[in-house]
Parts: structure tokens; sequence; C-alpha cells
């Protein structure tokens, strides 16, 4: 007979089922291997046991052997974000985990289209806007609509201080706004690096004053 893995047989002895299953789930993950994993008796927990290994093994292949929709999305999560793969952000069953996978898809490749498949108002917004800030680019905000593109522009316009994008945006009240933020900003970057200067130049003439003393 092999001889008994005295790590198992730790896990074994535990008297406590939640206990047994923790140890047997995170010595799978440890070790990879699948086997251990199914010595767990709650269904999420040997999920997780599963997602981990995916992840360390870098295996998609792995997520479908989860069953539960929690554990499944979080593994099409990771994939999604680490191969920047939609196919992997389409398998994502709850909204939000999904949008979410869309959503670090377009921040990842600047590619305003997965930004359209979010359904949730504000992260579509959000991925809008991250690509045309980046991109220093509102056009990338005109597939949008109302109010959603107005929102877009007006954080691409504050983000590059760009005032001239801020004439595009429809609703006035929006478009003041914008106007005003980036004069704000303009003056703050004015005020803040005319103090640097005057902080150099306090400097440089302190060290002048200091040397001439020192040759006298």
């Amino acid at each position: 007979l092999p001889p008994q893995d005295p790590s198992i047989q730790k896990c074994k002895s535990l008297q406590r089922a939640n206990l047994r299953d923790i140890c047997f789930s995170e010595l799978g993950i440890l070790r990879q291997d699948f086997s251990l994993c199914e010595k767990v008796k709650d269904k999420l927990s040997i999920d997780y046991c599963y997602e981990k290994i995916a992840e360390a093994k870098n295996s998609s292949d792995v997520c479908t052997k989860t069953k539960s929709q929690y554990w499944g999305d979080i593994c099409y999560a990771y994939f999604g974000k680490q191969d920047n793969n939609q196919t992997f952000c389409l398998k994502i069953k709850e909204d939000t985990a999904r949008d979410g996978c869309f959503l670090d898809l377009g921040k990842d490749t600047l590619n305003n289209k997965w930004c359209q498949q979010i359904r949730e108002y504000s992260d579509r917004a959000s991925c809008f806007s991250f690509v045309g800030k980046t991109l220093r680019d509102a056009s990338v905000c005109s597939i949008l609509g109302q109010p959603e593109r107005d929102t877009c522009k007006y954080n691409v316009a504050v983000g590059t201080t760009n005032a001239t994008i801020c004439s595009e945006i429809t609703f006035n009240r929006i478009q003041l706004s914008c106007k005003e933020r980036i004069k704000e900003l303009i003056n703050r970057t004015f005020t803040n690096t005319t103090k640097v200067k005057i902080k150099i130049l306090n400097v440089t003439l302190f060290n002048e004053t200091e040397f001439k003393e020192t040759v006298v």
C-alpha cells in the first residue's frame, strides 16, 4: 500500500465539515489537483477550488467544471480581462459582472465597440469617457444617445482641458459647467506653477547669497 499523505489525513481528521472543506479546497489549489476539490462537500467551495486552479493553470477550459453561476462568472471574467477576449465576457450570465468584464476590455484595448456592450448607464458612459480622454478624441462619444453623449464629451473636455470640446455639448447648463470647470483647472495649474517657480527662484537666490558670503 502507498504511504498515506499526511496533509490529506490532516484534512480528513478535522471534525467540522466547513473546516474539512476549506482544508481540501486550499490543498487542491496548492497542488492544482482536481481530485482534492472533489473531496469538498459544499458545492460553492468545490467551484471556488476549480476556479482558483483555472487561474493557477491559466486554463479557461477549467471554467466549464464549475456548476454555480457565481464562480463560473468569476472564472470567465478573469480570463476576459487576462486575455482581452470578448468571448469570455459573453459567457458571463450576471449583468453587473458581464458589464464589468466589457468595461475592463474597453479600457484595456481602448476600443469603444466593447463599451457598447455595457448595459448599465454609468459604466457605459465611464467606458466611453475613458477611451475618449485617453485617445484625446471626443468623437468617440458621438455614437451615444443623450444625455450620455454630453456626459462623455464633458468628461473628455475636462480630462484633456480642451474647452473647444465643450462647445459640442448640446445642453447649455452642461456646456457652461464644462467651460467653467476647465477655466478653474487652468487657473489652478497656473497658480501652482507660479508658486513652484517662485520657490525655485527663492532657493536659487538663497544659494547664491550663501555662496557669496562664503567666498567673502
